[in-house]
């Protein structure tokens, strides 16, 4: 993960929107250590349910840069509107049950690039791709809440 990366999960982790190059950071001395706290809680939530050794970029699309930042939108926004919503069974009871390999062809219906070739998904597209995946997980968290 980019320092790049990084900057942009804790922008849109703790302010609720999506980073971009025109979007003013709130970080300040007395927000720091809230941040701080928020995001240090959901990379190791990431960590633990995603390992790096095991979710490589070969295998999964879950550590590319709009794909985190996807999930991080949503993760965001559903801790915000149900304020008794715990982040870790959010990843727990949610998120850890989403197929995130490369082979899984639901992310080439909701419109990610996927190159036949290399048998995998290409998501640079910017904010589209983020909202593909931030949508993506609204409408299969939508369905979990139904069953």
């Amino acid at each position: 993960m980019t320092a790049a990366t990084l900057h942009n999960i804790i922008v849109t982790l703790n302010e609720k929107l999506l980073h971009t190059q025109k979007a003013k950071s709130k970080i300040k001395e007395e927000t720091y250590n809230e941040y701080k706290e928020n995001s240090m809680n959901y990379l190791q939530l990431l960590s633990r349910y995603y390992p790096i050794e095991i979710y490589t970029r070969d295998t999964s699309i879950i550590y590319i840069p709009k794909v985190l930042s996807g999930i991080t939108f949503f993760v965001a926004n559903k801790l915000y509107e149900n304020p008794n919503l715990n982040m870790e069974d959010l990843f727990e009871h949610f998120l850890s049950k989403i197929n995130w390999a490369q082979k899984n062809m639901d992310f080439r219906e909701i419109g990610l690039q996927y190159n036949e070739r290399t048998k995998k998904y290409n998501v640079t597209n910017g904010v589209r791709g983020i909202k593909m995946i931030y949508q993506y997980l609204n409408v299969r968290y939508e369905e979990v809440l139904v069953k």
